[in-house]
């Protein structure tokens, strides 16, 4: 699936966009904007993609989105979805308010985000808030949302180290190839010629870069492909859904499934039609 750059519409001098979007489900392609995107889920359940890191979510959940980071959202059913997403350039060639000696901290925030992390519920009053504000009330709302999230942010989700170039860009390649053979075999190799390394230097590049194993991140994918599934009544056939998933044998499939969801497939889709139909 290849990273499609993404444009957010924007008010003419204005230092922020705030977008409500109401659709059947999310854009569907992976896609990165040089705006952070702070992001309320009104209405949905699912799973947010961002780089090599998977977070469910579930309604008035928020995150908060790198400038630059490949992500995508996938809602687990067709019922709907509803966001508010407040845009911003943290770039302060583009955008002045970030030029601010009063930002300075806030930014170093920002730079150190390494891909996605999941705020506090309160800063769903703000994004309310601003939906609602004229310009100049909207401006110092605005602010008051950036100081409040200085300290908020965990600290174990943010890097010290600002990416290079070229390692963003080997993160995009196996991003790409992951999710244009998610349902068919990877081999390791054929994965790491993409970016001209060894299998070896592959696992420990990925490793050190998303704190998790390739094979890990991999299955993760991959189960939540297959409840995707599951609960939009894609596939009935349990066999069908796993090799589908990119698993080569049930039993597999089975075991990889338990350890993520803690349950069987045929009791994943039990407990979901009987706790949500």
């Amino acid at each position: 699936m290849k990273v499609l750059p993404f444009t957010i519409p924007k008010v003419k001098k204005a230092s922020f966009v705030i977008l409500e979007e109401k659709l059947e489900q999310f854009y569907p392609h992976l896609h990165r904007h040089q705006e952070i995107q702070i992001c309320w889920i009104k209405k949905g359940k699912g799973t947010l993609i961002v780089q090599a890191d998977i977070f469910p979510f579930v309604q008035d959940d928020v995150f908060i989105i790198a400038s630059n980071r490949a992500h995508l959202f996938k809602n687990e059913n067709l019922k709907g979805v509803e966001t508010l997403s407040l845009f911003f350039s943290p770039d302060p060639n583009t955008n002045l308010l970030m030029s601010l000696p009063e930002l300075e901290d806030i930014m170093l925030y920002f730079q150190g985000i390494s891909s996605c992390n999941k705020l506090d519920k309160s800063v769903i009053a703000f994004l309310e808030e601003l939906q609602n504000k004229d310009s100049l009330n909207g401006l110092q709302l605005f602010i008051s949302l950036l100081n409040s999230l200085d300290g908020k942010l965990p600290m174990e989700n943010i890097s010290s180290e600002i990416y290079s170039e070229k390692s963003e860009h080997k993160m995009k390649v196996i991003m790409e190839y992951t999710m244009k053979h998610l349902h068919q075999e990877i081999e390791i190799k054929k994965i790491a010629d993409q970016i001209n390394y060894t299998p070896e230097s592959f696992c420990r590049f990925f490793r050190k870069r998303t704190g998790r194993t390739y094979i890990n991140y991999l299955n993760e994918l991959r189960i939540t492909a297959s409840c995707h599934q599951i609960i939009n009544q894609e596939v009935t056939d349990i066999r069908k859904i796993a090799f589908d998933s990119g698993f080569n044998n049930v039993s597999h499939f089975n075991r990889v499934f338990k350890h993520w969801k803690g349950c069987s497939p045929l009791q994943f889709r039990k407990a979901y039609y009987l706790n949500f139909k």
